[in-house]
């Protein structure tokens, strides 16, 4: 089962999945405008948030001209603050010199704001053309960090680096920090990261071996992100009613739970997604076909087509609470022999 795919814009990319993270190394404007100028007019037009993040050569008013050429209506996307066009010292430099911490918790400020007024996700990109050498470790450790979290948000990067600046070691290390690279031999062609290779394989291996484990597990076992279902054992599948998986991946998790259990499922998503393990505790589901069925649920975060993902054990619990019930009736009418009672 494939995640959620986004289109790129970019011919030579496709389509890829939230959590991408990727490069571009350019030589002149009109290199960052092949690129850009698609990818953000397809963010627009999927309803996504887009943060531009310019430097030299190309400036705010010179990407915003570009991208007005296929967006035409670009204004009315910047009234409605849709996008955000911005120079570099207002991003990357805000306090005066570049922090790490605070430029990542800052797309992830941006993006919940853009989740909370009804946008997909976060699209959005980069120039380093400002970068010092005196910060190339500080800002290379920033993009290792952003490779490694970008997959637990509906989020998709683009960062751009200006082969006049770069020499042979600052390339490797670029390369090491994203998924893939954009590098124009004539055309636009896709350079893999060896590394990023070498993990995906052994990724695929441990999905394989943990799928021949799950599929026949008798606890329904689901694995989604943000509640858009990866994964579904044929137990996930019996539990919710769905004849198939396609079925059930077609309804979002949280549209499953029941609406006194939102929240407590909303804060424990979320300390799931942050590292942590939640073990069984008891909840209900609402079934396809409407019925509502007592569950305990166990959460703990899993890499999941080389995303962080969320792996959900849900235990059918019905016969237990019928038990319990019955049990607590028959006690209500058997008489007390306590004459003192």
């Amino acid at each position: 089962m494939e995640a959620i795919q986004r289109h790129s814009g970019i011919e030579v990319v496709g389509d890829v999945p939230w959590g991408t993270h990727f490069c571009q190394f350019y030589e002149t404007n009109q290199d960052l405008i092949d690129i850009l100028v698609p990818y953000f007019h397809e963010g627009l037009k999927g309803n996504e948030f887009c943060i531009w993040v310019t430097s030299e050569p190309l400036q705010v008013d010179e990407a915003k001209a570009a991208l007005q050429v296929a967006v035409p209506d670009l204004d009315q996307y910047i009234e409605k603050d849709q996008i955000e066009i911005l120079d570099y010292d207002q991003w990357y430099t805000r306090s005066g010199q570049f922090s790490a911490d605070e430029v990542l918790q800052g797309w992830v400020d941006k993006l919940n704001s853009a989740l909370e007024r009804g946008y997909e996700g976060l699209r959005l990109t980069g120039n380093t053309f400002w970068l010092e050498h005196a910060n190339w470790a500080d800002f290379t450790k920033y993009e290792e960090t952003v490779n490694n979290v970008i997959g637990r948000y509906h989020m998709l990067a683009v960062c751009t680096y200006s082969l006049q600046k770069c020499d042979a070691m600052e390339i490797l290390d670029v390369l090491a920090n994203h998924q893939f690279a954009l590098v124009k031999r004539g055309k636009w062609e896709i350079v893999e990261s060896g590394h990023h290779k070498r993990i995906e394989q052994a990724l695929r291996d441990s999905e394989i071996r943990y799928r021949d484990l799950v599929d026949s597990a008798p606890d329904a076992i689901i694995v989604h992100r943000g509640g858009d279902v990866l994964y579904a054992n044929q137990a996930a599948l019996e539990l919710y009613g769905a004849t198939s998986f396609e079925q059930l991946a077609s309804h979002n998790v949280m549209k499953l739970v029941h609406q006194d259990d939102i929240r407590k499922t909303t804060e424990r998503w979320k300390m799931v997604m942050d590292g942590q393990k939640v073990p069984l505790r008891e909840a209900r589901i609402i079934r396809l076909d409407g019925q509502e069925v007592p569950v305990e649920v166990g959460l703990s975060p899993i890499e999941y087509e080389g995303h962080r993902a969320i792996q959900a054990i849900i235990r059918d619990v019905s016969d237990r609470k019928q038990a319990e019930e019955a049990l607590q009736l028959s006690e209500k009418k058997i008489p007390s022999t306590c004459s003192g009672c």
